[in-house]
Parts: C-alpha cells; sequence; structure tokens
C-alpha cells in the first residue's frame, strides 16, 4: 500500500507540475533524451532557451523540490522500479544524493514498465541479427532495440539491489548510483539510434533474462558476481564486437555508441571487482569468490564473448588469474546479456 500511495503522489505532483509548466510537446525532444530538435522552443508566445526548456522539462517529470534538494537514494531506487513511465526512468537528477533513510530491504519481484515494455513469453523476442546481417538497417535498428532493454534491465537490476539490500556499505552505494547514471544514458543512446534506424523502443517484444536471474540474489556479493563481473564483464567483449559489426556495415555512430559504452563497462567492472575484493572472505581468491556467488546458469562461460578482451579486463583491474580461468571457460556466445 505504501508503494501505491507513493506513485499516487508522484502522480499528482506532476499533474500540478503540468498546469503549471509552459506548454511543448514530447515532439520537441529527441527520444527519452535532454536534447531538443532545432535550436529554440516556442513557450506561451516567446522563445526559451534550451536550458529552461530543459528545466521545465525535469520539472514536468521530476517531483517537486528533486532538482532542488538532496535526493534520498532509496527514492530514486523506488522510482526507477516503480514508475511505469519510461521518461521517469531515465531522467537524471543532477541534485546531492543523501542516504539518511535507506529503509528496510524491500524486493520487488517485477518492476514496473509501459504496456509495449512489459517482459515477453520466452522465445517471444527477436534473437540478435548475426553479423552479416547487419548491412540492412533494419536489422541494425533490431540490435540496438535489443541492447536498449538490456540496459534498461541492468539500470532496473541496480535499483532493486539498493532496495533489498540497505544494509549494504554507503559508498558502495553512492558508487551505484554513479553506475545507474551510465545505464540510463546507454539506454537512451540506444533508444534514439533503434528510432532513428526505424524501431522505436517498444515496438519489438523484449525478454526479461538479467531481471530474473537477478531475482535469485541473495547479497550485495552475488550482485557483484552476477551483474557487473558476468553481464558487464561479456560486454567487455560483446561492445568491442558490435563496434566492428557496424563500422564494417558502414553505420560510423552506432559503433560511436559501442565505443563509448564499452569504456564505460571498463569502469562497471571495475567497481564489480573492487567491491568483490572489499566483501570476500579473506582467504578466498578473486575468482572463488566470484564462482561462489553465481547461481546457475551464470557461470564463467557466460562472462566471455567470442573475441576475447584480454585489454579491456586488465584495465578494468582484474587479476592475470582471474582473467586465465575466464578466458579458459571457452564458451563464446555473440547474443551479449540474453
Amino acid at each position: 500500500m505504501q508503494g501505491t500511495e507513493r506513485v499516487g503522489l508522484e502522480e499528482s505532483s506532476r499533474n500540478a507540475a503540468r498546469k503549471k509548466s509552459p506548454a511543448f510537446t514530447k515532439a520537441d525532444f529527441c527520444l527519452h533524451g535532454w536534447r531538443f530538435r532545432g535550436t529554440r522552443i516556442c513557450t506561451e508566445g516567446r522563445e526559451e532557451s534550451r536550458q529552461t526548456a530543459y528545466d521545465d522539462y525535469r520539472a514536468v517529470h521530476i517531483s517537486s523540490g528533486e532538482n532542488r534538494e538532496p535526493m534520498e537514494i532509496r527514492e530514486f531506487a523506488r522510482r526507477i522500479l516503480l514508475s511505469s513511465e519510461l521518461e521517469l526512468k531515465l531522467v537524471r537528477v543532477r541534485s546531492a544524493w543523501t542516504d539518511e533513510h535507506p529503509g528496510e530491504p524491500l524486493r520487488v519481484h517485477r518492476p514496473a514498465r509501459p504496456h509495449n515494455l512489459q517482459f515477453a513469453p520466452r522465445r517471444t523476442a527477436p534473437a540478435m541479427p548475426k553479423p552479416h546481417a547487419f548491412t540492412d538497417p533494419s536489422r541494425r535498428a533490431i540490435a540496438h532495440h535489443i541492447m536498449a532493454n538490456h540496459e534498461l534491465q541492468a539500470l532496473e537490476v541496480m535499483a532493486f539491489v539498493l532496495l533489498a539490500f540497505p544494509d549494504a556499505p554507503g559508498e558502495f552505494r553512492r558508487g551505484l548510483m554513479d553506475v545507474m547514471a551510465d545505464e540510463q544514458r546507454h539506454t537512451r543512446m540506444h533508444t534514439e539510434r533503434a528510432a532513428v534506424l526505424g524501431v522505436p523502443f517498444g515496438n519489438l517484444p523484449i525478454n526479461g533474462y538479467i531481471w530474473n536471474k537477478a531475482q535469485v540474489f541473495e547479497s550485495v556479493l552475488d550482485y557483484l558476481a552476477g551483474l557487473p563481473l558476468t553481464f558487464e564483464g561479456r560486454n567487455l567483449d560483446h561492445t568491442s564486437e558490435f563496434e566492428t559489426n557496424f563500422r564494417t556495415a558502414g553505420d560510423e555512430k552506432s559503433a560511436t555508441i559501442m565505443r563509448v559504452i564499452h569504456n564505460d563497462e571498463i569502469r562497471h567492472v571495475a567497481f564489480g571487482i573492487k567491491w568483490l575484493r572489499k566483501l570476500k572472505l579473506h582467504d578466498q581468491s578473486d575468482f572463488d569468490a566470484y564462482c561462489a556467488h553465481l547461481h546457475w546458469p551464470l557461470r564463467p562461460a557466460r562472462s566471455r564473448g567470442d573475441c576475447f578482451n584480454r585489454h579491456a579486463r586488465l584495465a578494468a583491474g582484474l587479476s592475470p588469474e582471474f582473467i586465465d580461468a575466464v578466458e579458459a571457460s571457452g564458451e563464446g556466445n555473440p547474443t551479449s546479456r540474453q
């Protein structure tokens, strides 16, 4: 009931903000982004700067005062999981964060989403196109659509972790907020590019694989093994593979997106191994601790792709022994986070 009441209060606040805010339409904005089409937006008969329009947009989509006063990490996580509006999930609040009221553990079993982004039954979502198919713009759009859903699920899983494990170290929780800002940005980049290529986000069925695997996490260590060190570890390979696929097809913009995400994934894996080392048993090796907190079907083989990127793993701070063990697991699969 408390969550339902909170969502209702936020909706009332947004409605009130809409009545007070200048009129503009979604058409004025890039899909789920913070850039605007054209150089000005006409508001109440006068032209406003981009920054003013941006501020108005935030006032509409964020509860009153959030852009002026510190926001609790718990409230941000609740907004990610309980809001069915994609725009709200992807708005990054740039105010200071507080963590004074992490609350009691709360496990959200399924994130709220708009109707066209609900998890589809198994084997109904499209498969990742093969590299040779990337010459077709519609197939590249499908690839971006799939990866947008992967990034959105990662964002939702991180919000799940903040709510499920409120006793986690404050430094970990604050660091996770920075990673979540990257996931929001990645989702926006993929959705915008998919739309440009002809497939708006939500036009195709999507799976819930990453989210479903997170439901067995019983500790922060389970999360670290499962998401940063397996799904994002795998993406150290896949982002480079997809960058090559897009560039070979002549799609430099998509290739650049994958390079940006690749560099971010190095930092995310670094965050994962840093906290695994802080929280694991002292007499465990990094790799043993990693394996101890994986839940089937996640396993070391799922943390690598076809083209093993040793350099990226070294840049993320993984030990040579850890990297050797992952490489020896030997099971590559070009479907990325599926």
